[in-house]
């Protein structure tokens, strides 16, 4: 008896289709919109998402909001590399972060792959403006195979039409030139070192701030919380800062009580400050159960994540 039943439920972050079928193919739709912030940091991420190859963005700026269109075109999966799929969820991310208000941006984008094993949905969802990747799996449709890439058409050894020649080396050289612009940081992301390779130096910060650190897709995610020495309340914060007896400590009590930016360090194995980014300790105020999150993108030479009071030039 078939299923009516209704499409299968979304699962969270389980692919379960094959991608080594060379017929396969894949097509992104969906919008990314919310509060602008840095307009030329933000059409930098859309250039970079155009040189990744795997979709096209097109950036809107209607008075204080952006909307990101992608273009929907079908793709062939068997030249798309799992490390293309990492920077284009990082880039997506960095669009979020990038807003001043991260929360207030929504998004619609999916991903649908169409293999012999069926069809997979993957939605981008945000979640307190974090993505997270939510999937299901159901059977291909009419509409579904409608869309499969049309093969280009060759014959006798030569292009049917005299002008695909022209076409195809075109796009070859635009796809070397794109290829240059990020190929560095796909083997970054690829050969990032797992979260327990990584040492986290809270610095001045130790025992009031603790954090955990994991890694997905090249990316990795350090949570900051309070720790076992954290003041309780601002008369507590007074009574440490009068206490102090170092300079760097009593402003580091300083920084927490009135919920400062610190910044958030990457560091690789010459001691070169390979990332950086600022990150408000003030919702540790105005709860003992915060928990703040930063996305790193990943190093092959990473070595450890450093806290620190005030920003330092970043190595070239």
């Amino acid at each position: 008896m078939p299923d009516d039943g209704g499409p299968p439920p979304l699962q969270r972050n389980k692919p379960s289709i094959s991608r080594t079928d060379d017929q396969s193919f894949l097509w992104f739709d969906g919008i990314l919109e919310g509060p602008v912030g840095d307009r030329d940091l933000l059409k930098s991420c859309t250039i970079r998402i155009d040189a990744i190859g795997i979709v096209q963005a097109n950036l809107e700026i209607d008075g204080g909001r952006f909307s990101i269109l992608l273009d929907d075109k079908s793709r062939r999966m068997d030249g798309i590399r799992d490390e293309q799929r990492a920077r284009l969820l990082a880039l997506f991310q960095e669009i979020v972060d990038l807003s001043p208000n991260p929360l207030g941006v929504e998004s619609t984008l999916r991903c649908t792959e169409v293999t012999k094993d069926g069809v997979q949905e993957t939605l981008f969802a945000l979640q307190d403006g974090q993505f997270q990747r939510v999937s299901r799996t159901r059977k291909a449709n009419s509409g579904d195979l409608a869309r499969k890439p049309r093969p280009i058409s060759v014959i006798g050894g030569e292009f049917e039409n005299p002008n695909q020649r022209r076409v195809i080396l075109g796009g070859a050289v635009l796809f070397v030139l794109s290829f240059l612009g990020w190929q560095m940081g796909v083997v970054h992301l690829a050969l990032t070192p797992e979260p327990q390779e990584i040492s986290v130096n809270h610095g001045l910060f130790e025992n009031m701030i603790a954090s955990d650190l994991s890694k997905k897709w090249g990316v990795y995610t350090l949570s900051i919380y309070r720790g076992d020495d954290f003041p309780k309340t601002m008369s507590a914060f007074d009574s440490a800062i009068k206490s102090a007896k170092k300079l760097n400590r009593g402003a580091m009590l300083d920084a927490l009580a009135h919920g400062n930016v610190i910044y958030v360090q990457l560091i690789d194995s010459a001691d070169n400050i390979v990332f950086q980014k600022g990150l408000s300790l003030k919702p540790l105020l105005l709860s003992s159960e915060a928990k703040l999150q930063m996305q790193i993108q990943g190093h092959k030479d990473a070595k450890s994540i450093r806290l620190a009071l005030t920003p330092a030039p970043l190595s070239r």
